[in-house]
């Protein structure tokens, strides 16, 4: 057979395959730069747009009401800027902006106990985005509690999951939820907190104990309050009754009172039914 003149077409053929790669190779270096940079823009903007929801949250602090120009109910119209009509954190870097955010804080209709707060973060700018991420947070407080908004119980539950169920709290065997100042350990409180409307145990649904639990009473407060969200029945330590009305659970943080016992700080617990303690 003839092989006369094959060296030619194939070095041309091998040199096709290798100038393809090369464009491929290239393209991806232009492209890779290119997607990272996209990425990093993206982190950026969800960055400011996170940092909006804790500027909010600061706002919110009774302790910052005044300095924010906010109060407590949320005035209408809201100032600036927590009506989204200014821009913040306009961070620069060697004078370049890298990020912006902008918040709006609205009252929820129907709830006076929440706020929804939304947060838009812009990467590097707000005029030329190249990344807008946005985060929408509602918040609640609690309905009974100090003068600041602090949390009435020392384990407080509800139940949301599933939606419209009812809150199971069961306690047993030896365990202690401790609202009294003595014990140990005992509990102790924030100087503006008035223990008359606080419960060791606050729940939508219902309190059960077996075995021989000890369900201790802030001072002048109640053991348990346990009823639907638009009523409240209340039993202090003596099982005695109480004029106690609402116990709508939570909004906006406020200051954190200070606890001991078995449950050591105030949670709002999800599931329909929770069980403390059995021996």
């Amino acid at each position: 057979m003839n092989q006369r003149g094959i060296a030619m077409p194939a070095a041309l053929f091998g040199l096709v395959i290798l100038t393809s790669l090369m464009i491929a190779f290239t393209l991806l270096a232009q492209s890779e730069p290119e997607l990272a940079n996209n990425h990093m823009m993206t982190a950026r903007a969800r960055a400011f747009a996170e940092a909006g929801v804790e500027r909010a949250m600061w706002a919110l602090q009774p302790i910052n009401l005044a300095a924010s120009g906010l109060s407590d109910p949320l005035p209408a119209p809201v100032p600036p800027p927590y009506d989204g009509s200014q821009y913040l954190w306009a961070e620069q870097v060697n004078g370049v902006t890298v990020g912006e955010s902008k918040v709006i804080i609205a009252a929820v209709a129907g709830d006076p106990d929440s706020l929804d707060i939304t947060a838009v973060g812009y990467a590097p700018d707000h005029n030329n985005p190249r990344a807008i991420r946005k985060i929408v947070v509602r918040v609640t407080r609690f309905a009974l509690g100090g003068p600041n908004g602090t949390p009435p119980c020392a384990m407080c539950v509800g139940g949301e999951v599933p939606t419209g169920s009812t809150a199971q709290v069961q306690v047993g065997g030896s365990a202690m939820v401790n609202g009294a100042t003595s014990g140990n350990p005992p509990a102790s409180y924030c100087a503006d907190q008035d223990t008359t409307t606080m419960a060791a145990i606050m729940t939508t649904g219902t309190v059960d104990t077996n075995g021989h639990p000890s369900i201790i009473a802030p001072p002048g407060g109640q053991g348990s309050i346990q009823g639907a969200r638009s009523t409240v029945t209340a039993t202090s330590g003596s099982q005695g009754p109480s004029s106690l009305r609402t116990a709508s659970i939570p909004r906006r943080p406020r200051s954190t009172p200070k606890r001991s016992g078995t449950a050591s700080s105030p949670t709002t617990v999800r599931p329909s039914v929770m069980e403390v303690a059995r021996a």
